[in-house]
């Protein structure tokens, strides 16, 4: 084996590793996040309305600025200091846009609010938003990480 390839093998594996890094103080972030809000909690109400709290935040993003893509929405509520928990919040964030029929994809991931909802009362004020699309909401779950799976043990359907 040659110095140049030496090199080239061990510059590899540093990548390599330094991703697996990045992957593992993300998730890191995530679970720090979810401890935050969970210790924060009252009662197993509050728990309950996490997920109707981020849709709602999604949707007074929406109504000031769409459309837009779910990595500018989860952007948005990371500076209003939302949580959105999971292995990948941009998809959890998805998720949420997707099991909410407030909420139009308008393609290659971009949202704006369903015409239908515009103007009208968050659903707090009228009881729970319509949920759509089952399967998509299945496939989302098929790759929970352990905290999707602590949140959906407790009650709070993120994905």
């Amino acid at each position: 084996m040659s110095k140049a390839s030496t090199i080239k093998d061990i510059t590899s594996a540093i990548r390599k590793v330094e991703e697996t890094k990045k992957q593992i103080d993300k998730e890191l972030e995530n679970l720090r996040g979810a401890l935050t809000f969970f210790e924060s909690m009252q009662d197993e109400s509050e728990i309950e309305s996490a997920a109707e709290a981020v849709r709602n935040a999604i949707y007074d993003i929406l109504k000031f600025e769409h459309p837009l893509h779910r990595n500018q929405i989860y952007e948005r509520l990371r500076e209003k200091g939302i949580v959105v928990t999971g292995k990948e919040p941009v998809n959890n964030v998805g998720a949420h846009l997707s099991l909410d029929a407030r909420f139009d994809n308008v393609g290659k991931g971009m949202w704006t609010i369903n015409e239908a909802y515009i103007g009208k009362p968050k659903p707090q004020e009228t009881g729970t938003p319509e949920l759509n699309k089952e399967n998509e909401k299945e496939d989302f779950l098929s790759d929970a990480s352990p905290v999707d799976e602590l949140l959906r043990n407790n009650g709070i359907s993120i994905r």
